[in-house]
């Protein structure tokens, strides 16, 4: 038989224990700053065809988030980092495609 002075307290005993000194400044040690998440208060909206928000809920689903928390870190980690213009790469394209048609149509 176990001796109960001998057991370790269980989560309800320190549970206990805490809130009974939980105005013991002295006994927790130096008060460490705490912060809650930031609140999402700002919805921004985005259309997409039924297959790719099935493949948003798949990847989602897959990644262990939900599809609104998925979408939001893929946003803020494209952000984080250079975004292709995909209009201005394809002008550029395009100028380097009839600067090199000129340059064969002057070479003969």
């Amino acid at each position: 038989m176990t001796d109960d002075a001998q057991r370790p307290p269980g989560e309800a005993e320190r549970a206990e224990d805490y809130y009974r000194h939980r105005d013991e400044d002295d006994r927790w040690g130096d008060p460490v700053e705490v912060r809650g998440p930031e609140t999402l208060s700002v919805m921004v909206s985005a259309r997409f065809s039924r297959a790719e928000a099935d493949r948003l809920a798949e990847a989602a689903e897959a990644a262990g988030m939900s599809r609104s928390a998925f979408v939001r870190r893929a946003a803020l980690s494209s952000a984080a980092g250079k975004v292709v213009d995909v209009a201005r790469v394809r002008r550029s394209v395009d100028e380097a495609e009839r600067q090199l048609f000129a340059a064969k149509q002057a070479l003969g």
